[in-house]
This record gives C-alpha cells, sequence and structure tokens, in this order.
C-alpha cells in the first residue's frame, strides 16, 4: 500500500483530514453508513471537487497516534488501550459488515479522543481495496517497533510479540 495523500483544513472551531478517493463506496457499505451512525468511525462526508472525489473527516479534538506518541512517547498503558479499543472496534464493525479492507489503519489515520485511548478510537472508513486488518496491523506494528524505549522490557515484549504473532 502506498503513502496516503492527506491534507489537512481548518475552519471556526473544526478540523478536518481530507483524503482523495478514487473507488465508489459498495452499495451496501454506502447505505449502511448512510442509515447508522457507527461510532468506532471518524464522521465523514464526501464529495467531488475539481473532477475529484475527496473524504473529509472530522477530527475536531482527536489526535492521530502518530501525534500522541511524538508528543509523549509509546506508552504500554496507552498502547494496551489502543490494543483493545481497536478489538472492539473491528468486533462493531463486523456487526455492519463493513469490510475491514475499507478501514484505513495506521499511525495517520487512526484517533484518538482528547481524552486518550481509555474512551476508544475512531476508525478511518475508506473504500478502496488494500490489506485486511492483519497486513495493516502488521505495518502498525513495525511503526512502532522504532518508537519503543529499551528501559520498558514489558513494552518491547508486547510490540515484539504482536508482530511477531502476525507473522506466523
Amino acid at each position: 500500500m502506498g503513502q496516503l495523500d492527506i491534507t489537512y483544513r481548518r475552519n471556526a472551531g473544526q478540523s478536518f483530514m481530507i483524503l482523495p478517493q478514487e473507488e465508489e463506496v459498495t452499495p451496501y457499505e454506502e447505505e449502511m453508513l448512510k442509515n447508522n451512525e457507527i461510532p468506532v468511525l471518524l464522521p465523514f462526508f464526501s464529495f467531488r471537487e475539481e473532477g475529484e472525489r475527496q473524504f473529509w473527516y472530522d477530527i475536531t479534538g482527536k489526535k492521530s497516534v502518530r501525534h500522541l506518541f511524538g508528543q509523549e512517547g509509546v506508552k504500554r498503558e496507552t498502547l494496551c488501550q489502543i490494543l483493545l479499543a481497536l478489538l472492539e472496534a473491528y468486533r462493531t464493525l463486523d456487526e455492519y459488515l463493513i469490510a475491514d479492507s475499507h478501514i484505513c489503519l495506521n499511525e495517520d489515520t487512526l484517533f484518538l479522543s482528547g481524552q486518550g485511548a481509555k474512551d476508544g478510537v475512531y476508525l478511518c472508513y475508506l473504500p478502496a481495496e488494500r490489506e485486511g486488518l492483519e497486513g495493516q496491523l502488521r505495518s502498525f506494528y513495525e511503526y512502532l517497533m522504532p518508537l519503543v524505549e529499551s528501559e520498558d522490557e514489558a513494552l518491547v515484549n508486547l510490540v515484539y510479540w504482536g508482530y511477531g504473532a502476525l507473522c506466523d
């Protein structure tokens, strides 16, 4: 999966993450998203601008994992909360029959509320075929590996164990 072309915009108390979208939403998922507010997904809307379809995600009051870990470093408790919240989030998506390959899971598109991971995570729905959950989690662990401090042996073990479990 290539690098995402993410842009950000702010206006009158709102912040948005904007991603271009080349593929159309599957009819079932479009109806499901239109008729249900799925709490684990970033709120979004889409439209065409200069012939390009864009998805605008409301990230007001939220922090990306990259931003959080850049400010605070990777903490074991926070990472455990994120991983548990991800498990619950994907269970919720499964109930709505949203394909895991239509979730863009990485350090730039995984958001936490301003209160942190204990209040849950927000996933980015982006209807384009990409790796499923396992491949995206593997990439997420690869992002984490150079960030974990060797002084916290339990954190290092958690990250490397999680990565190893995905590679077996």
